[in-house]
């Protein structure tokens, strides 16, 4: 073992206490036990999950920095939940500070969260800082050196190569979530895994650790910094193993598909293949048999904005003309489609998320009929917005932005919903202390300020023809 490396990944570590400050404690390179000890640091549970999937090699050591005058705090709990999915097999929990009534309650609570973890080897050392900052010694404490810890460290195993990766459509996964709008069900990412990148949607969230305890707590949302444990869907298989088996095809990362920003880091648990027993169907009477029947291309129009913008308004007409002119027609208005099918979803995010899921869907399906669909959703968010373009399919899809400026929303308030959320009636509302994020480069824009409704549902009318969608 000696002259091997061993890999250290410092926790906890600020300007004060990086991963040099123990160098005195290490044995001098001339020592003929010295091993070669690479050192890496951070002090953010969050980019350390990034940092392990993205490097190309495994830790032997986690060394979790405590304060003894703190205690032990919630983040030592999510770097050591982090390293233990990671796979690294030992940490070490060095508690800063000459107080052995501090350290031996520290050692006390981390043994506790300790059947939780699959660390091999935990071993707590108390050290002391000297004037010029390094660690040193403390007389009181006779057990193992920080030194005899790591010159004893098994290195990490390497990566399989044995095992075929299997071909994946769903995941099953530990995320370490780490952006600041939280994860929920019915949202799609891009997933990098080995090399390639596919698109996820979330189909389940279970569960998350209690950075206090590290017990599971059911949940149906991750909020930054929270780890959970998340089923995914992917557009295309992907080979990969769990991250058990093998760190490179099984660990990955979430990235925006708006910002291109990273948003999470996953471990493998489980891989799930589509059911060999579900086919698709081939049927005779296809979409171009139908559009061909009723003279007329299929598309989703998808009408967005604040509640008061005019949305219902412009699509009612919009679709009182097309019935006019023989052209067949299916809306789907918000508040009418939560009479039925969406009945059972509330107004938080992750409601508002699956609200618009099941609305594509069926979107989707009435445009297979050769339909003209007119879709009335406040649907708040781009990433719902680009989900329901995806599975509609680009060429088939018009968003029409009715831009009206939140005042004038709030004037009109047909419905008298933006005085109940101010008063606190209704709480997630969007504009008042929910977002909107509104369209970057929609189809069509509709300003209501600078035209009638009536002359805007001939503005929607007039565009669909130039598209060739209506003779």
């Amino acid at each position: 073992m000696p002259g091997s490396v061993v890999r250290v990944m410092v926790c906890g570590s600020d300007n004060d206490h990086g991963s040099t400050w123990f160098g005195p404690m290490l044995p001098a390179p001339e020592d003929p036990e010295s091993r070669p000890i690479a050192t890496a640091e951070t002090d953010d549970p969050q980019h350390f999950a990034e940092r392990l999937i993205s490097e190309s090699f495994g830790y032997d050591v986690v060394l979790l920095l405590v304060d003894g005058r703190a205690g032990l705090q919630p983040e030592t709990s999510r770097f050591a939940a982090i390293a233990s999915v990671a796979g690294i097999s030992q940490a070490i929990v060095a508690v800063l500070g000459d107080d052995q009534g501090a350290f031996e309650s520290i050692s006390r609570a981390f043994n506790a969260l300790a059947p939780k973890l699959a660390f091999e080897r935990i071993t707590p050392i108390p050290l002391g800082l000297s004037e010029d900052g390094s660690a040193t010694e403390v007389t009181w404490y006779s057990g193992p050196s920080l030194r005899q810890v790591l010159l004893a460290a098994d290195e990490a195993q390497p990566l399989s190569e044995s095992a075929e990766p299997a071909a994946a459509d769903g995941l099953d996964a530990r995320v370490v979530w780490t952006h600041e709008t939280p994860l929920f069900r019915g949202r799609a990412y891009l997933l990098l895994l080995g090399g390639r990148t596919v698109t996820a949607t979330v189909i389940d969230i279970s569960t998350r650790l209690d950075p206090e305890t590290l017990d599971e707590v059911s949940v149906r949302e991750l909020a930054q910094g929270d780890i959970g444990r998340v089923s995914l869907s992917l557009t295309h298989p992907l080979d990969c193993h769990t991250y058990a088996e093998n760190a490179e095809l099984g660990g990955f990362l979430l990235v925006d598909r708006l910002t291109r920003k990273g948003v999470g880091a996953g471990f493998v648990t489980a891989i799930r293949a589509r059911n060999a027993d579900i086919v698709w169907h081939q049927l005779d009477v296809d979409k171009a048999a139908r559009s061909l029947l009723k003279g007329q291309k299929p598309v989703v129009l998808w009408f967005t904005g604040l509640s008061g913008a005019g949305k219902s308004t412009i699509a009612n007409l919009v679709e009182k003309r097309l019935h006019a002119l023989g052209h067949h027609t299916m809306i789907l208005d918000g508040d009418n489609v939560r009479h039925g099918l969406n009945r059972d979803l509330g107004f938080s995010e992750a409601d508002r998320v699956e609200n618009i899921r099941r609305i594509a869907e069926v979107s989707r399906l009435f445009v297979e009929a050769g339909l003209i669909v007119l879709v009335s959703f406040i649907s708040p968010y781009r990433a719902e917005r680009m989900l329901a373009r995806d599975r509609v399919g680009e060429s088939e899809f018009l968003e029409i932005f009715v831009d009206t400026p939140i005042g004038e929303c709030r004037r009109r308030d047909p419905k008298g919903l933006y005085e109940k959320a101010d008063s606190g009636l209704i709480r997630n509302f969007t504009g008042v202390d929910a977002p909107y994020e509104e369209p970057e480069e929609p189809e069509i824009r509709l300003r209501t300020l600078e035209g009638s409704a009536e002359a805007l549902a001939d503005e929607v009318v007039s565009a669909l023809r130039l598209r060739g969608i209506i003779a």
